[in-house]
Formats: structure tokens, sequence, C-alpha cells
């Protein structure tokens, strides 16, 4: 046999070696591949279980605070005209930065349509309570919409609310009185919200005031409880 031939033989012995090293390769490759695939899957499982364990928390605790609601409300002797609901001022780390929200733990109303909930939270200067937390006065005074639907339209969107948002509004309130929570020296962290859809209700401040201040103490533990399970829960809806 000649030295050629011998060198080609070798050449050729060596490409083979060379392809099935390749294809071994490969086969490890896409092997690995598939396990990091199957890995990733069980940790986004795991994952998701996760934060479905921690959303059914937050629901249980709204659903708590919503019938201590409904005591309130039967103490305040709230009519199917009226509702009344809990927000917290919670801050949001944004790309940007810091932002101040006004987050619903919880509401009750005798009408069951007016317990839905179209926004989780809003920017704290939107909306009635907005105005009730820059406000100089707090817990003294109620506030009015006009009876007109074009005006309510109008003052709503002064309000900084979206007038197609105020349109969705299960609840087209015109009477509002926003109780002040406050916390230490005074800070203010959330509100009890009464509203009703009768035009120029006159709330009895000073009954509504005894009754609240009498469970402020709950309120506040409420507000703590549901505010720890908020802030170890990845909110994933925006119902807006």
């Amino acid at each position: 046999m000649s030295a050629l031939v011998i060198v080609k033989s070798s050449a050729t012995f060596a490409r083979g070696l060379l392809i099935n090293e390749k294809i071994r390769l490969n086969l490890e490759v896409e092997e690995r591949n598939k396990e990091l695939s199957e890995i990733k899957q069980n940790l986004n499982d795991a994952q998701e279980a996760i934060t479905e364990l921690k959303t059914q928390h937050l629901s249980e605790s709204r659903e708590i605070t919503s019938r201590f609601l409904a005591f309130l409300s039967k103490k305040l002797e709230f009519t199917p005209n009226e509702r009344i609901s809990l927000y917290m001022l919670i801050s949001v780390d944004s790309n940007k930065d810091e932002q101040d929200f006004l987050h619903i733990f919880g509401r009750y109303s005798v009408n069951v349509n007016y317990n839905k909930t179209n926004r989780l939270r809003f920017p704290k200067d939107e909306g009635v309570i907005g105005r009730a937390f820059v406000s100089s006065h707090t817990n003294t005074s109620t506030i009015h919409l006009s009876g007109n639907d074009v005006e309510y339209l109008k003052e709503t969107k002064a309000l900084g609310i979206n007038m197609e948002v105020a349109r969705r509004f299960n609840m087209q309130s015109r009477s509002f009185y926003p109780y002040m929570i406050t916390k230490n020296l005074g800070d203010r962290i959330g509100v009890l919200l009464c509203e009703s859809t009768t035009v120029n209700e006159q709330f009895d401040l000073s009954e509504i005031n005894r009754i609240l201040d009498e469970h402020d103490s709950i309120v506040l533990e409420l507000l703590d409880y549901n505010h720890a399970i908020l802030n170890k829960t990845i909110i994933s809806e925006e119902k807006i």
C-alpha cells in the first residue's frame, strides 16, 4: 500500500472521528439545553404557584376588611345608596422614581353592584380622596358633585379623573365624606370613604366620626395587615 493511500485513509478516518465527535457534542448541547429548559420551566411554575398563593392571601385579607366595613355600614345605618371603602397611601417604585398611590383594601355596600372594584389603585392627588389629602381640613366637611350627568363629568375631570373612566364607574356617587386616617403625629396614611348616589346627601358627620373614632385602632390594624401582605405580593393585575 502506497504512502499516499495510507495518508488518505488516515485523513478520512480522522475526518470521521471529528464528525462523530461533533455529532456527540451537538447531542450533549441539545440534552443540556433541554435540561436547562426544564429547570427554567420548573422555576417558572414554582414562581407562578407562589405568586398565586400570595394573591390568594391578599384576596383573603380584602375579604376580611370588607366584612369589617359591612359591620361599620350597619352601624352607620347606610342604605343601598351608600358605600364605604378603605384606602391606604402606598409608595410604589417605578423606573423613574417613587410614586404615591391610594390602594383599596376593602369596600362594602348593601347594593352588591357597588361592591365591584374597577381600579385597585390610583394617584394620591386624583379624585375626591386626592382633594381630601391636600386639604387643610380633615373630617369636618362633605364634598358634593352635580346631579346633572354632563356637569358631573366636567367636575370629575376637574378632579383629575378621565371622563371615560368616570363614565365606567359602577357607582356614580354625588356625595362624599372622606374620613382621614392618621398615625403617629398626624401623618395621613389612609381614608375611609363614605359615599352616596344621593345628590346633596347630608351625612351626619358627628355620628359618623363618633362611630369611626371608636373603631380607629381596628382600622389601623387592618391597614398594617393588608399592607404587609401587599408588600409580599406582586400585583400582576391592573384593573383600570
